[in-house]
């Protein structure tokens, strides 16, 4: 018998390529941009319980909606798109670049957005 779902390398040079098994590092990348995530929901309703509003429109008519809503919401895109683009890390992912560096590129941005979080959450 042969054994499926086994690809971790690429067989032809010049090509995106799926692959079967993923990069462990990634998946780490992709785990700690989750984590990243419920923290930023997290200090996001903490800033709104002292008087913070939200800027994100969507955000915000799900949080009035339901607080739970929001992060189920939150949370779903988050990982559906970490999900794509960890599918996608050796495509050119809109044209623009490789799921990979677009992975590499959100970590630093989730990190400053929880810098700034930590620094309103000692203002209020």
């Amino acid at each position: 018998l042969r054994r499926r779902g086994r690809r971790r390398y690429m067989r032809r040079q010049g090509y995106d390529y799926y692959l079967d098994c993923y990069d462990p590092d990634l998946v780490v990348l992709a785990v700690s941009i989750l984590l990243l995530c419920c923290l930023d929901a997290l200090f996001t309703l903490t800033l709104l319980q002292r008087g913070a509003v939200e800027a994100n429109y969507f955000m915000a008519q799900l949080i009035e909606t339901d607080v739970t809503l929001f992060a189920v919401v939150k949370m779903t895109v988050t990982v559906l798109g970490l999900l794509f683009l960890l599918m996608h890390a050796h495509f050119r992912v809109f044209q623009v670049m490789k799921g990979k560096q677009l992975l590499l590129w959100i970590l630093p941005v989730y990190v400053a957005l929880i810098g700034y979080e930590l620094i309103l959450l000692l203002s209020y």
